[in-house]
Formats: structure tokens, C-alpha cells, sequence
């Protein structure tokens, strides 16, 4: 019908490589022409400053998505282009409040569509089947969702499926977790059960906690100056990053009765922090941290320095 259509591809340098191929394999079928805007390593240049992003903390959605796109679009299609999209209003609040034609105040110079906004997801793998279109094959081995391999908006069971079929990427990211959990010197679990994912407080995250007998962190709103401007009518939580608290021994000995702080106190160097003894034991920190309370009053701890 005289129309030139062209594919557009967010590659927010998180894809997993079914998703690339996916989009590859879409454009080679129906000979369009892709254009690909990327982000390169830029999530993992950012992370370092920012630290994870969570469901209401999303700073990755600006950085990897909308600034790449912005950039892009604005060069290609600068005068105006409309923009065919799928999303749909069963997929979250916010889709299902969005009107079905609208324009981004980002991305000016599209007008936007979705043709299938009010579709269910039955009618989508039904349409799917029937004009045999091609699809990610992710959906067949158990993802409900599919885009960042580590977004905050995933089901746990999903990281569970990275981690089985692309380890290097779960270890890349866990390396990250790792890091900023020693930062914020706060429990393992804090990475290995997801609380990651959520910076405000949260009731399904306090009940987590418990449940696996660690302390929830404190969090408190605040401001960052060079992201007042984007972020300024939404509430950003960040972590408070603790120092470092470090027993020092007196070398006194002292008759400890109860095994475990005895442990702890065969670990206390005067270098070793609570949580570097809370790591190497295995144990929450309050736990280490109890007992350091009780050595401090036998006398075999002097004083808890922090760094």
C-alpha cells in the first residue's frame, strides 16, 4: 500500500541472546529494515554509581531505554513518525490507564498506537498460532515476562531460569549484588532472595525477611541534585551506606560458654568487620552483632570502631 515500515529494537544491553535473535531472525522474515538503538555497557558503567535499580527506583529505564531511543529516533525521524506498539492494559495499571493513541513529551515526534491494547494474552497467543508469526522461544521454557534478564519486575522463578541457561550473565550481575552488599553491609539474603528488587518499604518484603531471620535495612526519600530534574515528582529511596563497625580485641582471656560467640570471638582481629565475621560464619549480622555485645561485657572486646 505504498507504506515503508521499519523495525525499531531497544538493545538495552541486557537482552537475553534469544531476544536478539528473536528480533534478527523477525526483520530477515518480513524484510524490514531494523534499526537497533543501544545502550551498550552503559547499565553497567552506572550501577557502580547508582546501585540496582528496583521496582520503585528505576533509573535504568531512563538510562537504557529512553535516552538510546531519544538519540536515535530524534536523527531518523525527527519530523514526525508514528509509532506502532504492543502493549496492552492487562499488563500492568499504568498500560491500562494509558490511551490507546498518544504522544510521549520525551519522544515528541512520535505519535504512538496500539493497535492491541485491548487484548488479553489468550488473544494474542491465539492470533500468535494461527498466522504462525514468529515468537521468542523464552516463552516455551517458563518466562511470563521478557525483557532486562535482571529487572526488578521479575518473578524470582525467572531469575532462576538465567541462572540455569545463561550463568555467566546471573554471576555478572551477582558480582554486582555482591558488591553493593558489602557496601550497605547488609545480610546475603538481601541478594540471593531478591530484596534487591524493592528500595522503598515494602509488607511482602518485611515478611521475607523474617521468614529467613534477617533485619531489614532502614531506607529513607531523598533527593539526588543532578537527578532532581528528571526524577522530581517521584519519591527515590536509597540505601544509607553504613560504615564499617570493627571489634577490637583486648586479649583477655575470658570463659565464653556459649559456643557461637565463642566462634565470633576467634574471628575478632581488630580487622574484620561484622559483617566480614557474619560472612565468613554464615550468619545474619545481628547475630554477630549480639554477641559482640555480650564479649564487650566479659571484657574480651574493648571497643567497636567504625570505619
Amino acid at each position: 500500500h505504498g507504506l515503508d515500515p521499519k523495525m525499531l529494537f531497544n538493545d538495552t544491553g541486557l537482552e537475553l541472546p534469544e531476544t536478539v535473535e528473536t528480533v534478527e531472525r523477525t526483520a530477515r522474515r518480513y524484510g524490514v529494515e531494523l534499526h537497533v538503538a543501544s545502550a551498550g555497557d552503559t547499565f553497567w558503567r552506572v550501577v557502580d554509581h547508582y546501585g540496582p535499580p528496583g521496582k520503585d527506583y528505576r533509573w535504568c529505564c531512563k538510562v537504557v531505554k529512553l535516552a538510546p531511543i531519544a538519540r536515535l529516533t530524534k536523527r531518523l525521524w525527527g519530523g514526525g513518525a508514528l509509532n506502532v506498539v504492543g502493549v496492552r492494559a492487562y499488563e500492568s495499571l499504568d498500560r491500562a490507564r494509558s490511551p490507546r493513541v498518544w504522544r510521549n513529551r520525551w519522544l515528541p515526534w512520535f505519535l504512538s498506537v496500539t493497535p492491541i491494547h485491548e487484548w488479553s494474552q489468550l488473544a494474542v497467543w491465539l492470533y500468535v498460532l494461527r498466522y504462525r508469526l514468529p515468537y521468542n522461544p523464552l516463552y516455551e521454557m517458563g518466562y511470563e515476562r521478557i525483557g532486562c534478564f535482571m529487572c526488578p519486575a521479575s518473578y524470582l522463578a525467572e531469575f532462576e531460569l538465567v541462572r540455569e541457561r545463561h550463568p555467566e550473565l546471573w554471576e555478572k550481575w551477582m558480582r554486582v549484588l555482591e558488591e553493593w552488599r558489602r557496601k550497605l553491609g547488609l545480610p546475603r539474603e538481601w541478594a540471593t532472595h531478591g530484596m534487591w528488587r524493592g528500595h522503598g518499604p515494602a509488607v511482602q518484603k518485611a515478611r521475607l525477611a523474617r521468614r529467613v531471620g534477617v533485619e531489614v535495612p532502614g531506607w529513607r526519600p531523598v533527593i539526588l541534585e543532578d537527578l532532581y530534574e528528571e526524577w522530581r515528582s517521584h519519591k527515590i529511596y536509597l540505601y544509607v551506606i553504613r560504615k564499617r563497625e570493627v571489634p577490637v580485641p583486648t586479649g583477655k582471656a575470658v570463659y565464653v560458654e556459649d559456643p557461637f560467640t565463642s566462634k565470633v570471638l576467634g574471628l575478632i582481629d581488630g580487622k574484620r568487620s561484622l559483617v566480614d565475621i557474619a560472612d565468613e560464619l554464615g550468619v545474619p549480622n545481628s547475630a554477630v552483632k549480639r554477641a559482640v555485645k555480650r564479649l564487650l561485657k566479659l571484657g574480651a572486646v574493648s571497643d567497636l570502631v567504625v570505619e
